[in-house]
């Protein structure tokens, strides 16, 4: 009787994918605007086309939002010490 109804959360499934890809777009709009724009709205320039700004915007966050190799280490570092503290530990 309590579980005959399934309640979502978030708008369920749908919600919970919107919810992932907005957030992470999110940061990257709010990086551009810091990086490129110095705080304004990533627009394109007067008489430039949606599409080409867009390319142009990716390509140079592509080149600019590579972790280090430090940065990278660390993170894969600790998702080792998750998985083998997962696996390894007991609770």
């Amino acid at each position: 009787q309590l579980d005959a109804k399934v309640v979502y959360e978030f708008g369920g499934p749908l919600g919970a994918a919107l919810i992932m890809i907005v957030s992470h777009a999110l940061v990257y709009y709010l990086y551009a605007s810091h990086a490129y724009y110095d705080g304004g709205l990533p627009l394109p320039a007067p008489g430039q086309g949606a599409m080409p700004w867009a390319r142009g915007l990716v390509r140079r966050m592509a080149a600019d939002c590579v972790p280090t190799p430090q940065a990278a280490a660390l993170y894969f570092g600790f998702l080792g010490w998750m998985f083998a503290s997962c696996a390894l530990m007991p609770g």
